[in-house]
C-alpha cells in the first residue's frame, strides 16, 4: 500500500499505468523502426494538400502583409485572406510538411518554416512560394561533410601511425575521433 493524502491507495493502478506506458513506448519504436526509410521525405516533397476549407485547417500561425492575413498549417498549407478571413485562397506550395510560422520582411518578401527543417519563400505577394532548404538537403550537406570529416581522420591517423617513435596517446585519441566520426 502506498499512502497519498487521503489516504491510502493501492500500487495496483500504478502498475497498469507503468505497463502500459512501456507498451506505447515500444509501439511508438516499432512503428518508427519499420517504417520505411524515406516515408518522411516522400510525404514532404509533395505539393501541399489541396484545401478546400483552409479554415478548417490545423492553423499554426498567422501573419498580415500590407491588407492581406496569411496563416500556415498542417499538410503544406499556407493560405490568405483579403478580407479579414471571411474567405480563404490557398496559395501554391511545394511542400505538404507541416509549417509552424510565416512572417514577411519590410520590403515584402514572404518567409514561412516548418516540420523537416523546411524553409519556403515568396516573392509575389504570398501567392506561391518556393523551396530554399528542407531536412533532406540538411542531410545531404551533414553526410557530405562527414565523408570530408572521416577521409582527414584516416590521413592524420595513418600520418601519426606512420611516424619513427609514434605517439600512443595521439593515436589513440585520433581512433577514437575516427571511431566518432563514423558513428555519428
Amino acid at each position: 500500500m502506498v499512502f497519498g493524502l487521503g489516504g491510502t491507495f493501492s500500487e495496483k493502478p500504478l502498475q497498469i499505468i507503468r505497463y502500459r506506458r512501456q507498451v506505447l513506448a515500444c509501439c511508438f519504436y516499432l512503428t518508427a523502426l519499420l517504417a520505411p526509410s524515406g516515408a518522411f521525405a516522400e510525404f514532404a516533397t509533395r505539393d501541399a494538400v489541396d484545401a478546400r476549407d483552409p479554415a478548417s485547417y490545423q492553423l499554426a500561425e498567422m501573419a498580415w502583409r500590407d491588407d492581406r492575413l496569411f496563416t500556415v498549417g498542417e499538410r503544406g498549407l499556407i493560405a490568405y485572406s483579403d478580407d479579414n478571413g471571411a474567405s480563404w485562397q490557398q496559395a501554391s506550395v511545394p511542400v505538404s510538411a507541416t509549417l509552424t510560422a510565416i512572417t514577411f520582411t519590410t520590403s515584402g518578401q514572404g518567409w514561412a518554416v516548418g516540420h523537416g527543417g523546411t524553409i519556403l519563400r515568396s516573392n509575389d505577394a504570398g501567392e506561391s512560394w518556393e523551396k530554399v532548404f528542407d531536412g533532406i538537403e540538411a542531410n545531404e550537406q551533414f553526410l557530405a561533410w562527414a565523408k570530408v570529416n572521416i577521409q582527414r581522420l584516416k590521413a592524420e591517423m595513418a600520418e601519426l601511425e606512420g611516424q619513427e617513435e609514434p605517439d600512443e596517446m595521439a593515436i589513440e585519441d585520433a581512433g577514437y575521433a575516427l571511431e566518432d566520426a563514423v558513428f555519428a
